[in-house]
């Protein structure tokens, strides 16, 4: 028969492997819920967590929530070998910057390779980009995971006079706080995304209020950025002089760091400029 000590020991031999495992199952897991993009990223760098945990804590809120909301249009195949990828750069000590690792999704609008860009209509669904557009190009290279595609007013809602909330392809998006309320457009399902806790930052496109109004009515934070602070090339278009992306989070932090990659010059497309006004001629009598 075991001695008290010996029953002890054998008990604590037992336990700690169990703990092990529980302490090991708990790094696994990260609550995303109303988690700002800038605690992430701190959470990150300090090694809290990891990018592919955060990734999938994001998918697995939008596969359990989104069906009501109808706010994500696609989850990308390889979001996960992303995020691996970036949890692979810090452990040798390598992280690219603040946004490494950080899962963001994009209205679909913009091209992201390996997601085809369905502006929401089904005439689009083969529409595979062969490059990615410029802001989705500056938030790779930062090491942001592009997690997938959002919903949107379909075509940006200007390709007909009959607008209407959401897109033929994705739904019609609702508002998470009062599912009967509007959650405005075009970049509804930015919004929606945004407050839902579905990615740590959201990109949405604005021609006449298309970020303000998603912003607003589903009570996260938005930037239309000055036309051509950042690039419009491979955005499906609506108007030359009035087109821009900008960032929608949940703070004024989380959309400047978003809006600090994003920005710059792209030389293919021209900046818009405003024609310069003319004096009527008078004739002399």
């Amino acid at each position: 028969m075991l001695s008290r000590r010996s029953a002890i020991a054998v008990a604590l031999a037992l336990t700690l492997p169990l703990a092990a495992c529980s302490k090991t199952e708990t790094a696994k897991t990260y609550d995303v819920e109303e988690v700002s993009l800038a605690q992430i990223s701190s959470d990150l760098t300090a090694g809290k967590t990891t990018s592919a945990a955060v990734a999938q804590a994001y998918i697995d809120r939008i596969k359990k929530y989104d069906p009501q909301l109808h706010s994500v249009i696609a989850i990308a195949p390889d979001a996960l070998a992303q995020a691996k990828a970036s949890d692979d750069r810090r452990k040798a000590g390598k992280a690219i910057g603040p946004l490494d690792g950080v899962p963001v999704l994009l209205k679909d609008n913009i091209d992201a390779v390996g997601m085809p860009t369905t502006a929401g209509s089904y005439a689009m669904l083969e529409n595979f980009p062969a490059k990615d557009a410029e802001v989705t190009r500056r938030l790779r290279e930062a090491g942001a995971v592009i997690l997938g595609k959002t919903n949107l007013s379909q075509w940006a809602g200007l390709r007909t006079t009959d607008a209407f909330n959401g897109s033929t392809f994705g739904g019609s998006p609702k508002n998470p706080y009062d599912l009967t309320r509007t959650p405005a457009g075009s970049s509804s399902g930015s919004g929606v995304a945004a407050a839902a806790s579905f990615a740590a930052a959201t990109v949405g496109t604005d021609t006449t209020g298309s970020i303000i109004g998603p912003s607003n009515n589903n009570g996260v934070v938005g930037i239309r950025p000055t036309v051509a602070l950042l690039s419009r090339r491979g955005v499906v278009p609506v108007s030359s002089t009035q087109d821009t992306t900008g960032p929608m989070g949940r703070t004024v932090k989380d959309v400047a760091m978003m809006l600090t990659v994003m920005a710059g010059s792209d030389p293919p497309i021209p900046i818009p400029r405003t024609p310069t006004p003319t004096r009527p001629t008078t004739r002399k009598a």
